[in-house]
């Protein structure tokens, strides 16, 4: 999905200048100007212009209806017959509220000119929702910059804890030319490449990406190399999204629970670049690109000879990027051959400066370029404020023959694989709050599939528990979600016990992963329960689940294994709830997670000689941890543990245990 390279500089040793932005007539200076229209238009038109874009932005949604650049004078913004019909730019949805379009969308905004020029010129739009949630979105544009700044805000002015979740839209043709345009997402297996093709009227790759590793989108027109790209807070980002037939750049950030009079704030920026073939990584510091290809290497006696080795050659297309220009800037790194694990070291390369305008630095590596391969770069430059920086970043590439979307043969499996780093983020929390023990006590399980077989609501019951409410496990637009997850801690702190019962860490949202581990240490109660949306396939690796949890995970997406024969179940040497617990029969156990003890807790119960309920304290709190569920089918004459009689008595134990730890 890339169109063959336009060089518009001669090349140089190592480094070609892509693009001189100063060759262009060049504004001094950004301004805004105000343009009435009929008021059922929006009333007003706002035109900003700098020397490398006039955006105007109308106050019915606060977004910006028309984009024309320096290099042509197409809109990339189309012009439809109505509202919904038409392109735009920082428009935003809140999930919560409805789909697009909601309330919020179209909203007409109150604007104010904050600054108008020559250096800055910010825009500020305001609205309030029926509901009261405020939104209020700053826009900055400075002079001799392709950026735009967008700050965004959210306020609760109600009574209630409102969940509102941030959904950013652009609909848009890039270069003003929707053929070709091509979208790029940074993703666990690499850079997920897609668009449309017109010809086909189908989608090339996925609409949804749910695993994003990086804060960045981006948007290219190919033949006319040249796009925006999008840095966005990774922390809130939850899934990027491009609807192909429409046009769309989008993103969603996670859902945030207000509380009363919370306003939570952020940022992102829009970047117009010119010479890029594609994006590999974007970042405050730096924009690049990054292409590999096949070469030969050159033979001076016999130029066609066949047998000449074999070069893969690496051109990385660099430009500053938010932070500032960038001086001594240096590139090294290696070329890893995925399959073996054989290294190439890459030659430093380097360039004096890196502005706003293009470079491309090229090394040339002996390999095969039918090999699976991992370029793995790191940058070192003086920043703007004089001080070093430091940055890396990697891309992966199938080979001249490999397969689509970086998937093995057969798309079964991925060759190349990136965890998602972890998100640090904070949720209102109010100040003080303790968690005392309800009367009655209050259990909350999240149900996930099969959940009825291990009948915990009748343990719970004969462990004397008060109220017991349950939470549904579903899918939807985003992998996973259950349709009862406490929005704040008052909430929260008025169940006793949280059931995990076969549900993945998504659908929990990641306020209440937070919240249930804060919960919990306390002095609240868990109980965790396997399946095939739990443990390491729920990806609870790296998140707040599992600090809590008193089993270590194995860290793979799939950790089931299954018992040849099946293996029957005991109490253990270590048991302190079920000792000596007694089984009308020999209950057996089909597959577990495998799991072992985190240093503190103790195996409570044990499937053959792995453990399969393990049992420990965090902070204030206990936990329960069955690395099982009702897996497997019993051959007759077999009980499995779920259904030997003495099981709900067994569990009803645990969970006293649990809820009420100062009970003997």
């Amino acid at each position: 999905m890339r169109a063959a390279r336009r060089r518009t500089s001669p090349t140089l040793p190592g480094l070609v200048l892509l693009v001189s932005f100063a060759a262009s007539a060049a504004l001094a200076a950004v301004e805004v100007s105000e343009r009435p229209v009929p008021e059922a238009e929006g009333g007003v038109r706002l035109r900003v212009t700098n020397e490398y874009f006039t955006l105007e932005f109308n106050p019915l949604g606060g977004y910006a209806s028309s984009f024309r650049t320096r290099y042509s004078d197409r809109d990339w913004l189309w012009q439809g017959s109505a509202l919904v019909d038409s392109g735009h730019l920082f428009l935003e949805n809140w999930l919560g509220d409805g789909y697009y379009p909601n309330e919020l969308t179209f909203l007409r905004r109150e604007y104010q000119i904050l600054e108008r020029g020559p250096d800055t010129v910010v825009l500020k739009f305001t609205a309030v929702s029926k509901e009261k949630f405020l939104v209020e979105k700053t826009l900055t544009v400075e002079a001799g910059s392709p950026v735009v700044q967008c700050d965004l805000a959210m306020t609760n002015q109600s009574a209630e804890t409102v969940t509102k979740g941030l959904w950013p839209k652009a609909d848009l043709h890039v270069s003003g030319l929707k053929e070709r345009n091509c979208y790029y997402r940074p993703y666990e297996h690499g850079v997920l490449v897609t668009g449309w093709n017109e010809e086909k009227k189908t989608n090339l790759g996925e609409d949804f990406l749910r695993t994003p590793v990086e804060g960045w989108t981006a948007a290219l027109q190919a033949e006319q190399r040249e796009g925006l790209v999008w840095l966005m807070d990774y922390n809130w980002l939850r899934t990027l999204y491009n609807c192909h037939s429409c046009w769309t750049v989008e993103w969603f950030y996670d859902d945030l629970p207000l509380t009363p009079g919370y306003r939570w704030a952020t940022s992102y920026h829009m970047i117009l670049v010119k010479g890029f073939d594609n994006v590999s990584h974007a970042s405050p510091t730096v924009i690049a690109g990054t292409i590999l290809e096949a070469k030969k290497a050159f033979d001076l006696v016999n130029p066609e000879n066949p047998d000449r080795p074999d070069l893969v050659q690496i051109t990385h297309t660099l430009s500053r990027s938010t932070l500032g220009e960038l001086a001594d800037v240096k590139i090294s790194g290696e070329l890893l051959e995925v399959d073996n694990a054989v290294t190439h070291p890459l030659p430093p390369l380097s360039v004096a400066r890196l502005t706003w305008d293009p470079v491309e630095l090229t090394h040339s590596v002996p390999c095969n370029p039918d090999l699976r391969l991992l370029c793995k770069v790191n940058l070192t430059a003086t920043g703007p404020d004089g001080q070093p920086v430091a940055e890396a970043y990697e891309y992966y590439w199938p080979g001249v023959s490999g397969e689509k979307f970086n998937l093995v043969a057969g798309g079964i499996a991925p060759t190349y694989y990136r965890r998602p780093p972890r998100k640090v983020k904070e949720f209102p929390k109010p100040e003080g709050i303790k968690y005392v023990r309800n009367v009655p006590t209050r259990v909350l399980e999240f149900r996930g599939p099969g959940y009825s077989k291990l009948r915990l609501m009748e343990a719970a019951a004969r462990a004397g528990v008060g109220e017991y409410l349950a939470s549904y496990f579903t899918f939807d637009l985003f992998g996973g979600k259950c349709d009862r997850v406490p929005t704040s801690y008052p909430e929260m702190y008025s169940y006793d016990l949280i059931i995990l019962n076969g549900v993945n860490a998504q659908s929990l949202t990641e306020f209440g992963q937070i919240a249930i581990r804060d919960f919990v240490e306390a002095g609240g109660a868990a109980l965790v329960v396997g399946g095939f949306f739990s443990y390491d396939p729920g990806q609870f690796a790296g998140t707040p689940l599992a600090e809590f949890l008193p089993v270590r995970l194995a860290g793979k997406p799939f950790d089931l294994e299954q018992f040849t024969p099946p293996a029957p179940v005991r109490s253990t040497s270590q048991s302190r709830i079920l000792a000596g617990a007694t089984w009308a029969r020999q209950p057996l156990c089909y597959w577990r997670h495998r799991l072992g003890p985190q240093p503190g807790a103790w195996v409570e119960l044990a499937a053959g000689d792995k453990p399969l309920l393990v049992c420990g304290t965090f902070g204030g709190g206990r936990v329960a941890a069955l690395c099982s569920s009702a897996f497997g089918a019993p051959a007759a004459g077999e009980t499995p543990y779920w259904e030997d009689p003495a099981w709900v008595d067994n569990m009803a134990r645990v969970i006293r245990w649990l809820v009420y730890p100062d009970l003997k």
